[in-house]
This record gives structure tokens, C-alpha cells and sequence, in this order.
């Protein structure tokens, strides 16, 4: 069983998540979405490691795994980031007890040979945690960064099939339940990892 949350931007699913694996972090295997930063603004977003439990970094010119980008004047757009990088941090997932997808359900999800790696790390057993982009924020893309209209479909299909396939349990986060998602989290992880102590 995987275990998803989803909700509004920028409050705090992603630190959520990090607060509570990071015990485990040397155990855990897939990717992270990390915040750049540029002149105390942000800037774009690049994929790493479930290892890099950073969320936030300050961009420069030669960094590596920056899937999209801009400074006000101009944007770039790197789906071979996921073709590349994305797909060699999902092959890399076997064999792990737990596997990190940070977030999923956006841009990612246009670049078929990842899209297609994505839907076997989710059919295997193993299971998975993360955060899964909202339908709203999906279509937000399309209008304030010129992403295709197919984003919108494509993570539809991506909920619906988490859903129906019985493999998931998706979340609603808000800074109001945080704690009680927290608990939610540790109880999934103590089964994960077989823990004893107290949730």
C-alpha cells in the first residue's frame, strides 16, 4: 500500500514527509523535487535523490537535474531531466523497503519513458510515500507556465488509477491537520519498517 498526500502549495507536505523519513533515509530509495532560489527569490526546481532530504537550494548557472527554470525574462523547460535522471533514480529503487516520489502527478508525467517506468514502481509491491500534485494546481500549469493541456488529464488518470487500483491511500494535508497526517505517516512507516515503539 502506498501512501500519498495532496493539498495546497507551500504548506508544508514535503517537510511533513522529510521529518518523518529521515531516520530511514539511508534505507530509502527514489527522487525529491528541490526548490531553487535566486537573489532571495525562487526560480525553478530540480529533481534529486530520496537521499537529499534539502528542499530548498540557491540555483547556479552549472547545477545539475534543473527541470525547469526562470528569472523573470525568460524560462527553459528540461523534460530529459526525467528521461535521464528520473528514470535511472526509479530503476535504482530495487530492492529498497520504501521509496520516495516527491511530488508526482506534474510535468513529469509528459515524458513517456518516465511516465511508463512510474506506473511499474507503483504496480510493485513495494511501497511508496510521497506527494501527488493536485488537479488544480495541474491545470495552473497550463496557464501560468505553458504547460500542454494533456497535464490535466494525464494526472487525473494518475489519481483515478491510484484510487481504483486499491494501491493507495491519498491524504487531504492542510496546516490545520498537520499532526493528525503526521500520525498517519508514522504508523505507515512503523509497518514499513517494522518498528515497535509508540506512534
Amino acid at each position: 500500500m502506498h501512501l500519498f498526500l495532496e493539498g495546497p502549495a507551500k504548506t508544508g507536505k514535503s517537510t511533513l514527509i522529510r521529518e518523518e523519513i529521515a531516520p530511514y533515509v539511508d534505507r530509502i530509495r527514489g527522487f525529491s523535487s528541490q526548490r531553487l532560489w535566486m537573489d532571495g527569490r525562487p526560480c525553478g526546481y530540480r529533481l534529486t535523490p530520496a537521499s537529499q532530504l534539502q528542499l530548498d537550494a540557491e540555483y547556479f548557472p552549472q547545477m545539475s537535474g534543473v527541470f525547469t527554470w526562470h528569472n523573470g525574462e525568460e524560462s527553459r523547460k528540461n523534460p530529459e531531466v526525467f528521461e535521464q535522471l528520473g528514470v535511472s533514480l526509479l530503476e535504482e529503487t530495487s530492492g529498497a523497503p520504501l521509496i520516495l516520489l516527491d511530488e508526482i502527478g506534474g510535468s513529469e508525467l509528459l515524458v513517456p519513458l518516465f511516465r511508463e517506468r512510474l506506473y511499474k514502481v507503483l504496480s510493485a509491491p513495494t511501497p511508496c510515500i510521497g506527494v501527488l500534485k493536485l488537479s488544480s494546481k495541474a491545470g495552473f500549469m497550463i496557464q501560468a507556465a505553458g504547460y500542454p493541456k494533456e497535464i490535466v488529464a494525464l494526472n487525473k488518470h494518475l489519481r483515478d488509477w491510484l484510487l481504483q487500483s486499491g494501491r493507495a491511500r491519498i491524504l487531504s494535508f492542510s496546516s490545520q491537520n498537520r499532526e493528525v497526517i503526521r500520525k498517519e505517516i508514522k504508523q505507515f512507516l512503523k509497518e514499513v519498517f517494522h518498528d515497535v515503539g509508540t506512534v
